[in-house]
């Protein structure tokens, strides 16, 4: 668990395209955020339309909230033409982008599955993608603050 003396904002990011997937995502990163962060640590959540959205209100919540890191969820299913290729490399390639552009730490949980049924296996309690994701964010924020501490 974090140094419960600092308390740290952490946005959640979370397209709301295939609802049926995002919205377990989103109750399993909020029930991982209670795990694993400190009582004291706030959790935002900015919804947005869908996938590609997710690196613009990334950016945004980055310069209007100043948050210590933020965890993006959506889920992308591809179809039957090339569009899931195009929102798969937008939101990946954007959300990198802004996380390295403004030096805050990402959790990455954009779930890219051929099928729905696919899709809804990563919302397992086994293979939460959503859980993953916070648990990641929570280890690079402690990478980072340790490495604060060395400079």
């Amino acid at each position: 668990m974090m140094d419960t003396n600092q308390q740290r904002n952490i946005a959640l990011v979370i397209s709301q395209f295939n609802l049926p997937i995002t919205s377990l995502m989103k109750a399993q990163a909020v029930d991982a955020f209670e795990d694993v962060f400190s009582p004291n640590d706030q959790l935002s959540i900015f919804e947005v339309p869908g996938a590609v959205e997710l690196p613009f209100m990334q950016q945004e919540v980055i310069l209007e909230h100043k948050v210590d890191g933020v965890i993006i969820l959506g889920c992308v299913i591809q179809g039957e033409t090339d569009h899931y290729d195009y929102v798969c490399h937008m939101v990946s390639n954007g959300c990198l982008d802004v996380s390295l552009k403004h030096r805050v730490p990402m959790g990455f949980g954009v779930i890219t599955a051929p099928t729905f049924e696919l899709a809804k296996a990563r919302c397992t309690d086994e293979r939460s993608k959503a859980r993953e994701t916070v648990q990641a964010l929570y280890d690079l924020i402690q990478i980072q603050s340790r490495m604060k501490e060395h400079r």
